[in-house]
Formats: structure tokens, C-alpha cells, sequence
């Protein structure tokens, strides 16, 4: 109810959200080759190889971004996160960022994944194996039709072809399956190469 009453707040005074300076908690994790200023001026530095920062509550305020990290891997879920930081994934193929919104992500997770991605055309897509893939749920279904019609996926024609072919197929893959072919397999297997050799579309 709150959401919507300063939706409506912002509505009627023609600005953006931001500008009423009520600002969500973020949900989201962020580690890896990244410092930043707070927009209060506090240092922020990600590069903790065991541990996570939560995402900033106001990522529109946040400067002095410095990082030399050659990718950011955005993951979905936490418990892949958490793996991750487990097995040291970002010491071991530094410099990188990971970023998670822990499931569906909130507006300052996506914020800062926007922030940390000069472009979005530069997301890669990664070929997955037939056995990997399982059925669509009926939440799945409604999930990849909302997609569809999302303005950021309908102006990039990589990412509508990649959408609708899940759609046709009505499959999808969860990278946590990986795991069950060795502990480790997913961290020091799986995504280095990916990472290193490519294999994406």
C-alpha cells in the first residue's frame, strides 16, 4: 500500500521516485573488484573474497566507481551467490564482480547491475545442454509471456529471439543443477571455462 501511495505522490508532482528521497532497503549482494562512494561520502569496497556488501539503497547517489573487473556475472539466486563466495570464484578469476538480487531482483539491484553495465548489449547468453533443461511451470509460462512485452527485451533483438525460443520450447535451466556432477563442478569448472573460452550465443 505504501509502494503505491508514493507512486502516486510522484505521479502528481511530475518526478521520478528517487527525487522524493524515500529510498527501498535493498535485498540484493555485491562482491568482487569494486570501491565506491556512498553519496554521505562513505567508502565502500567489495573486494572481500568470502563476504558480500549489500547493494546501496540509493545507487543514483553513489561516485566514484573504480574497478578493473573484466566481467560481472549477475546471478539469480542466493544459495549459487553464496556458493560462489564459498569457493573464492572472484579471487580465483579476479578481477570480476558478482551481483545478486536473491531471486527476483529489486529496483537497486537492477540499478546497479544498469550502473556496472556501460551497455546492456554486451550480455552474453550461455548454450546449456539438453539434459539440463526441465519443464515450465504454469508461473514459468506467465513469467516469459510478461517478458515478451518488456521495452528493454522487445528493443534487443539477441535478447526477444532468446526469450521467445524458451517460450516455444517451454524449458529453462537452473545452473544449481551442475552441482550434482561434482561439489565443486559449477565454481572452478563450469564457469572459468565459460568464462575464459566462451560457448555463449
Amino acid at each position: 500500500m505504501l509502494d503505491s501511495i508514493v507512486d502516486d505522490i510522484s505521479c502528481m508532482l511530475k518526478v521520478p521516485r528517487r527525487s522524493l528521497h524515500i529510498l527501498a532497503t535493498s535485498k540484493g549482494f555485491i562482491s568482487g573488484d569494486l570501491c565506491y562512494l556512498e553519496e554521505d561520502g562513505t567508502k565502500v569496497d567489495c573486494n572481500s573474497s568470502s563476504t558480500a556488501v549489500s547493494v546501496s539503497s540509493n545507487v543514483n547517489g553513489i561516485r566514484n566507481i573504480v574497478s578493473s573487473a573484466k566481467f560481472i556475472l549477475i546471478v539469480e539466486k542466493d544459495a549459487t551467490f553464496q556458493r560462489l563466495l564459498d569457493d573464492d570464484f572472484c579471487a580465483r578469476l579476479s578481477p570480476c564482480i558478482i551481483i545478486t538480487g536473491k531471486g527476483v531482483p529489486d529496483v537497486n539491484s537492477r540499478l546497479m547491475a544498469s550502473r556496472l553495465c556501460a551497455s546492456t548489449s554486451t550480455a552474453q547468453w550461455y548454450r546449456v545442454p539438453d539434459e539440463a533443461l526441465i519443464p515450465f511451470a504454469k508461473a514459468d509460462e506467465r513469467k516469459i509471456s510478461s517478458l515478451r512485452s518488456r521495452s528493454y527485451i522487445t528493443c534487443q533483438p539477441t535478447w526477444e529471439r532468446e526469450v521467445e525460443t524458451m517460450q516455444n520450447l517451454k524449458r529453462k535451466a537452473e545452473i544449481q543443477c551442475l552441482a550434482s556432477i561434482a561439489p565443486h563442478f559449477l565454481t572452478r569448472v563450469y564457469l572459468p571455462n565459460k568464462l575464459r573460452y566462451g560457448g555463449w550465443i
